[in-house]
């Protein structure tokens, strides 16, 4: 039987990762000419955020279990190409469905919690599937390396990149203990929870009109 702090655990991040869609859905009538639906809006919104205020959880906690296993390269590959078969389903009656590529080096081995990993990669991906789904773009991007003793998995897409004014203030808006005022998406704010959880390093590696990409380091395992 799990452990029951675990279980809820995993629940509050997925919980929170869930929500994003509806957050982001609920943003923009806010401003609705129709009063009515803007009043809606804002009800859901604050509902939104209470629900997401109770999820939040202390990733430090002193009776969290870790699980690390070794993973080699295959073992990585098979989690990138499960989040890529997950995620293209919700995208197949569509005609503007991302493309999944998937790579790993040869070389690739690391030390990890396979469970918080692929959460942590799945909402990344969740979140470039939508970019491209909503700006017409074609592709989203896994693969992993080694690079100077690191080993680093990016998700890449080829959307229309980040705004300006979120890059600016991505990640100390995102990191706070409670949601900010403006929602920037439950799904990375998880992320970035389950990075620190690991012990990895989770940062923007750019975003461009051509596309954004995200690189998560974690500490190599020599072979």
């Amino acid at each position: 039987m799990d452990h029951p702090i675990l279980t809820m655990r995993s629940a509050a991040h997925d919980i929170r990762g869930y929500l994003a869609s509806a957050a982001l859905a609920t943003e923009h009538l806010s401003t609705h000419a129709d009063a009515q639906v803007a009043r809606r809006a804002a009800r859901i919104a604050r509902a939104i955020d209470h629900v997401v205020n109770i999820c939040q959880t202390d990733l430090a906690d002193a009776e969290r279990t870790p699980t690390a296993t070794p993973h080699d390269a295959p073992a990585i590959h098979a989690v990138l190409e499960q989040i890529g078969v997950l995620i293209a389903p919700q995208f197949e009656d569509r005609f503007d469905h991302p493309l999944f590529k998937v790579s790993v080096a040869p070389d690739v081995a690391l030390r990890c919690d396979q469970t918080a990993l692929f959460r942590l990669l799945y909402n990344l991906a969740v979140n470039a599937a939508n970019a491209v789904r909503s700006h017409k773009g074609s592709t989203v991007s896994l693969h992993a390396r080694r690079e100077r003793g690191d080993i680093h998995i990016t998700v890449a897409d080829d959307g229309p990149g980040l705004p300006a004014h979120i890059i600016d203030h991505l990640f100390p808006r995102i990191d706070r203990p409670s949601p900010p005022a403006g929602r920037i998406g439950y799904g990375l704010m998880t992320a970035v929870g389950l990075a620190k959880e690991m012990g990895a390093d989770l940062h923007l590696q750019h975003s461009s009109p051509d596309g954004t990409a995200f690189s998560l380091v974690l500490p190599d395992t020599p072979r």
